[in-house]
């Protein structure tokens, strides 16, 4: 897997890159945006994550166990 550098991103995350940089996939990292804190906008059917809220959650330091079954 190529790693992703986080200055590369845009702005705005949506759930596939979100995926694309945790390396998992597309439903997990829309699960982890609908339950697992990761601030973000609703517009429509769209999910959208500010790259700077995405790096803080990234960054917090806390252990998360999340069930996404």
């Amino acid at each position: 897997m190529e790693k992703v550098k986080l200055d590369s991103l845009p702005d705005a995350l949506s759930p596939r890159e979100v995926a694309s940089v945790l390396g998992v996939s597309y439903g997990k990292a829309l699960h982890l945006i609908k339950h697992g804190n990761i601030v973000h906008i609703r517009a429509g059917n769209h999910y959208i994550v500010a790259k700077s809220q995405f790096i803080s959650w990234l960054n917090a330091g806390k252990t998360r166990i999340i069930d996404t079954e």
